[in-house]
Parts: structure tokens; C-alpha cells; sequence
């Protein structure tokens, strides 16, 4: 009998199991976009001697593309289907002008199914990467394209190289913002100020001399540590944030530095830090924080309430 009940038991703990399995991308997702999403959201391609572009300019052929969304905003929310497009438009009347797909059948109420438990469990895409994407296709919705901006960072894009665009959309996929510094240049403007997730310190690294322009405000120890790789950092924004002894010791790595935002900042123990290293050092934003105003040596120190606007902070 007791052999009985622990057949029972175990019959029902693996059709319990069964059932909540996690939705395989590949398997049960792949299927339904390619067949109602293909046709209109691909990558270019000719058809009777002319090329066809995926409408919308959103592609769903490639993970990165489907994450990155089109130019307007994103169509996949990790864990919230109801504020995913990819979804949200599949449940909407026949008459809706807004209905996906526009045309031919609709999405079956288990289809529909399929694509909310997907992003609900948080839209895992296993080893699928999709048609292959062009730097270019992964090119920000917005770009600093001031002339100013452009001939000031021009000399310096020639000698980077394109940064990885895995390593790019880990961070974004992170919340964090990465954009060029203007059209097509590898040079790039970092914030993780709005991150809600654990930041990749690995893709970090692989852009850290891509990076010239930083948002980096209360972020951790770790991160800020990070700050030693950045060699072509210029415009650095620390404010509210608290630095470690080894942070302190970081901001002494960054020789390309012109600015440095520090208002609010607190140093461990209030160890000042050493930025004589900083020849191109040019004004550092000091409102209210531990920075003494005797570590002043070759640039500005402000401590007033006018803290940098973004433009300021672009100059």
C-alpha cells in the first residue's frame, strides 16, 4: 500500500511538473513567428528585382533585432506580456486597425497562450540567435549629431574600433542606455543609471575604450572599479555616489578625463582622491561632496548649485 501512495505521489509531482514546464522558444515561440510575423518582419531582401524592407523597420528574424524592437520603442517587456507589444497586438479584435497580423488568420487563443507564459517566464531565447544583424541595424532610435560634438570626438572614432554588439545589448537588456556619440561612430555615451537588473561587468569591459561619455550616479563598488579600463573616458558623472577606497583609486586611471561631476559624492574614510595624474582635467562638479577644495591643481572646482545640465555636460 505504502509503495502505492509514493507511485501516486510521484505520478502527480511529474504531470505537475509537465505542465509548468518552461516554454522552449525554439520549439513552441519560433513556429508562430515564422509563420504569421516572417513574411512582413525580415531582413531586406529582393523580390522581383526590388528590395524589400520588414515593415515598421522591425524585424522578429533575430533575437538582437527583436529585443532592440524598431525605431520607436521596444515590443518584448521580459516578464510582462501585457506591456509587450509582440503580444499585445495579437489580442486585439479582427477590426482593429492595430491587429497583428494585419492580415490572414489570427493568432489561436493557444498560440496567444504560448507567447504570454514565453514572456511571462522572462522570454528566454535558449541558444537561438536569428538571422544575422548588421552594426548598422542596431544603430540607437537617438544620436548626439551636433557638428561641435562630431568634429570633437572625430580624430578619436578613427582609432576605435566597432564595439560588440552582444556585448552592447547585454547591457541594454540590463536597462542600461548605450548610444553612439553621433552617427555611426564606435565612440559611445554609457548610462546605467536606470539598470534594474545585475549589470554584465564581462560585456562592460569588452566597450570599456568605447566609452567616452559616462553616467555612472549611485552605482556599487564593483562597477565603479570598472572605471579603470574606461582609457578614453572625457566626461565622467559620479554624482550621489559613494566610492570605495579602490573606486577613489580608479578615477586616477582615466588620463583622457575633462570633466567630472562629484556633487554629492562621498569617499571612504574621506580619502581624497589623487587626480594630478588628470592633465586634461579641465572642471570638476563638486557641490556638496567629501572632494577638499585643497585637491585642486590644474582645473576648475564648483561648488556652487548650478550643476551641469546634459549639455553642459556635452561640450
Amino acid at each position: 500500500m505504502f509503495k502505492i501512495i509514493i507511485a501516486i505521489i510521484s505520478l502527480l509531482l511529474s504531470s505537475n511538473v509537465s505542465a509548468y514546464a518552461k516554454v522552449n522558444f525554439e520549439r513552441s515561440v519560433l513556429p508562430i513567428l515564422k509563420e504569421n510575423c516572417f513574411n512582413c518582419h525580415r531582413a531586406p531582401y529582393k523580390l522581383k528585382g526590388r528590395i524589400k524592407k520588414p515593415k515598421g523597420n522591425l524585424r522578429l528574424d533575430s533575437r538582437l533585432m527583436i529585443l532592440k524592437g524598431n525605431d520607436k520603442k521596444k515590443i518584448l517587456v521580459a516578464g510582462s506580456p501585457r506591456n509587450s507589444p509582440l503580444y499585445h497586438l495579437t489580442t486585439l479584435h479582427k477590426d482593429d486597425e492595430s491587429v497583428m497580423p494585419p492580415k490572414g488568420d489570427l493568432l489561436t487563443k493557444a498560440e496567444q497562450r504560448i507567447l504570454f507564459n514565453w514572456i511571462s517566464e522572462g522570454a528566454d531565447f535558449g541558444n537561438w540567435e536569428g538571422a544575422p544583424v548588421k552594426s548598422e541595424e542596431l544603430e540607437p532610435a537617438r544620436d548626439f549629431s551636433f557638428p561641435k560634438i562630431h568634429e570633437q570626438y572625430k580624430a578619436l572614432s578613427k582609432s576605435l574600433k566597432n564595439p560588440s554588439l552582444t556585448a552592447v545589448q547585454n547591457l541594454m537588456d540590463s536597462g542600461a542606455i548605450v548610444m553612439r556619440i553621433y552617427k555611426d561612430s564606435p565612440a559611445l555615451y554609457l548610462s546605467l543609471r536606470p539598470c534594474d537588473k545585475k549589470i554584465d561587468l564581462s560585456s562592460l569591459k569588452k566597450i570599456s575604450l568605447n566609452i567616452i561619455q559616462a553616467d555612472f550616479r549611485n552605482q556599487s563598488s564593483p562597477i565603479l572599479e570598472s572605471l579603470k579600463n574606461m582609457k578614453n573616458l572625457q566626461t565622467l558623472n559620479l554624482s550621489g555616489t559613494f566610492l570605495s577606497k579602490e573606486s577613489i583609486l580608479a578615477l586616477g586611471e582615466l588620463k583622457e578625463l575633462k570633466t567630472l561631476n562629484l556633487s554629492n559624492a562621498k569617499f571612504e574614510n574621506k580619502i581624497q582622491p589623487d587626480l594630478t595624474p588628470l592633465k586634461k582635467l579641465k572642471i570638476v562638479y563638486a557641490l556638496n561632496s567629501d572632494l577638499s577644495l585643497s585637491n585642486q591643481q590644474y582645473f576648475k572646482i564648483v561648488k556652487t548649485a548650478e550643476l551641469p545640465s546634459i549639455k553642459q555636460f556635452k561640450r
